[in-house]
């Protein structure tokens, strides 16, 4: 876990994961440069399986993760996010699937106050693999960075995280290049929290994502692939997208319904929640 100035949400993360953690793992807590209260909040939670590691100096997101990854001992590693939480079965999920896979992910519970009209919002029970997991992958980015666990040897032998703007989408694709076998499972394993402060949610992150040379190397690569496999020839188009759509749709019809997104009113209520919310009071 990264995380620089995370006090409002920090403790419920790190509790909540060591309470579904077994007992012979390690919690490895980054705090990033913070300037708030994070180190004292965590200084009060007593168990001997978190490990913290404080930085003076603003390492970054990724410097940080792969500081972690150098850090980590075990044979395997999970991603959590500072703002989400974990739900009290993921590791199970998670073990019981790994061995057969370099990096397995599950679903999550979107949930947060700016969320309306409802307050929770599950993800589709989707699970994606093999030939569906690249075909997904060449359209858009079908895994929730923090339900990751992930074979160390992998990931670093894989480069760990670059400076893409969407590092976790630029290193799934990176790994799929290379042959690793990656794995969605249906079953939801984090909450994960929507607020206006996430990167995602600024207005030009789009645009940073598709215009970044790391993402567009790696996708380009992928995407010459699947449409050699699909189409017979390489070089994405248009045509070749909606023949990629059409394989992966009769393979896994539920990712139709993930790639339409959220329906139009719940659309209009998050684009509303985004904006101060006026008091209705006099």
């Amino acid at each position: 876990m990264s995380a620089r100035n995370a006090e409002k949400t920090i403790s419920k993360a790190v509790k909540s994961s060591l309470a579904a953690m077994p007992r012979d793992s390690e919690l490895l807590v980054l705090l990033d440069n913070s300037q708030d209260a994070s180190l004292s909040l965590l200084e009060k939670i007593s168990d001997s399986r978190m490990r913290l590691i404080v930085s003076n100096e603003r390492l970054g997101i990724n410097k940080g993760r792969n500081l972690l990854l150098r850090e980590a001992a075990g044979e395997y590693v999970a991603i959590m996010d500072a703002d989400d939480i974990c739900l009290p079965w993921r590791f199970h999920v998670s073990n019981s699937l790994i061995s057969r896979f370099d990096a397995v992910f599950g679903t999550a519970i979107v949930f947060g106050s700016r969320l309306r009209p409802f307050p929770i919002l599950p993800q589709l029970p989707l699970s994606l693999s093999g030939e569906t997991m690249k075909l997904a992958l060449s359209l858009s980015n079908p895994l929730v960075h923090s339900t990751a666990m992930i074979r160390r040897s992998s990931i670093i032998d894989a480069g760990g995280y670059s400076d893409a703007k969407s590092e976790d989408y630029e290193l799934w694709i990176r790994m799929q290049n290379l042959g690793y076998k990656l794995f969605r499972s249906w079953v939801p394993l984090i909450c994960y929290r929507f607020h206006p402060a996430q990167a995602s949610q600024e207005e030009d992150f789009m645009i940073q994502v598709q215009s970044d040379p790391k993402l567009i190397h790696s996708i380009t690569q992928l995407r010459d692939e699947v449409s050699f496999s699909v189409a017979g020839r390489r070089g994405w188009n248009l045509s070749v997208e909606a023949s990629v759509r059409r394989r992966a749709y009769a393979m896994s019809p539920l990712l139709r319904l993930e790639h339409k997104g959220l329906p139009d009113f719940l659309k209009r209520w998050k684009k509303r929640a985004s904006k101060p919310i006026a008091s209705k009071l006099p």
